[in-house]
């Protein structure tokens, strides 16, 4: 067959070689960086590259031609926990009563804690040293305080701005990755028993829950949305300077976009959301594009007072 074959010098071909070789690359670099993952969760400390090489069952000639060097993997790890974190922490039973909502809030934290919180001492260690992490951090913990808004908007909603203000500082603190590191590590509490501090100190802190016909809602407006309007209204913009630095474009760079739609729990749509295409790029592809839109919408709830939709599903649109 001759190098000039037409079959050899198809350009499809030659694209799907490529995109072979991407896909079997990223597969690798996925695989790295679940093995520091592991390793973390069994012991504690920055793992060496021959023992993350061993590990993903690969060279660690193959860790250093896709990760600079360690605080590198440390910060892609850090994105691949913020995608995944995000999708498994949505908001659950936010119409329920109280205890319910309380249970439900913690038992979410608590295996988000109990799950990445080797991770978290990383990247808490080197963060001085690794100045794109810090806007990670700040995006993890402003997540905190949004579901406790969302989560507890009815008691909320009956304080007056600084009071409200200093009780959710309160409860960001004590539902921290701190927080579970001292109650397990120090204090040597079985998780359950964790739970346990958390739900009774939670119910504690909180105001008391009003009557549902108590909250003057505005007709049709359910009690919770009215309390979450209230919450919301009075916040100051965050999202954008808080995560900044993971959204900002680079200066003298054209920035594209990908289209997504949007489902939200409540059956409504909507069409053509933008996400930074190069947000998309990593290993976990589409992930970070819902931790994205939630930060859009978390802007827009901030300044319309409207209570934030909760995101149940998002897929590309046609032709994307």
């Amino acid at each position: 067959m001759s190098l000039h074959d037409p079959v050899l010098n198809n350009p499809l071909r030659k694209r799907r070689q490529v995109d072979g070789r991407r896909l079997r690359s990223e597969r690798t670099r996925h695989l790295i960086i679940e093995a520091y993952l592991d390793l973390l969760r069994l012991a504690p400390g920055m793992p060496t590259a021959g023992q993350i090489a061993e590990k993903a069952g690969y060279s660690v000639r193959s860790i250093f031609e896709r990760f600079s060097d360690l605080d590198a993997l440390s910060l892609a790890a850090a994105d691949y926990a913020l995608a995944v974190g995000q999708a498994e922490a949505v908001a659950r039973d936010v119409e329920g009563d109280r205890p319910t909502r309380i249970r439900s809030h913690v038992e979410t934290r608590a295996y988000a804690c109990e799950k990445w919180l080797p991770l978290w001492r990383i990247l808490i260690g080197i963060q001085i040293k690794v100045a794109d992490l810090k806007p990670r951090i700040a995006l993890a913990r402003h997540g905190n305080m949004t579901r406790l808004k969302l989560m507890y908007a009815s008691e909320l909603s009956t304080l007056e701005a600084p009071v409200r203000d200093q009780l959710l500082v309160a409860m960001v603190s004590l539902i921290s990755f701190e927080s579970w590191d001292l109650m397990r590590e120090h204090f040597g509490l079985s998780p359950e028993a964790c739970q346990d501090v958390w739900r009774t100190t939670i119910d504690r802190m909180l105001p008391p829950t009003l009557p549902r016909k108590a909250f003057g809602a505005a007709a049709g407006e359910s009690p919770r949305a009215s309390g979450v309007k209230a919450v919301w209204g009075a916040s100051q913009s965050t999202s954008q300077t808080q995560i900044g630095g993971l959204m900002a474009k680079k200066p003298g760079k054209r920035t594209e976009y990908v289209l997504f739609n949007v489902i939200y729990e409540d059956g409504s749509q909507r069409s053509n959301r933008r996400v930074p295409l190069d947000a998309l790029e990593g290993l976990e592809k589409d992930m970070p594009a819902r931790a994205i839109i939630e930060a859009q919408d978390l802007e827009v709830a901030e300044k319309s007072g409207k209570a934030p939709l909760a995101i149940k599903s998002l897929e590309r649109a046609a032709g994307q």
